[in-house]
């Protein structure tokens, strides 16, 4: 999944399943949640660290039964931010 910098956009999350755990095996213990997604119909990833606060606000979204999100990256690379709208 690749976002535009400051350009909303709104995805569907499909959470019909549980998401999968990604772990890297290049001795950094990076995890990464695999977040299927639905952007302009087309079905894409989203990879997002579980240890983001952007994955706790977006858990607790889907708690309440809403699977469409409106969201926006401000920053990139080491400086990425996503902004739940």
């Amino acid at each position: 999944m690749k976002f535009e910098e400051n350009k909303p956009i709104v995805l569907i999350i499909d959470c019909e399943n549980k998401f999968e755990t990604w772990k890297s095996k290049d001795g950094k213990n990076t995890i990464k949640k695999i977040i299927p997604v639905i952007d302009n119909g087309e079905q894409k990833i989203w990879w997002l660290n579980p240890q983001n606060p952007t994955y706790k606000e977006l858990l607790t979204i889907l708690a309440t039964g809403k699977n469409e999100i409106k969201i926006m990256q401000t920053g990139n690379r080491e400086n990425t931010k996503y902004v739940l709208l």
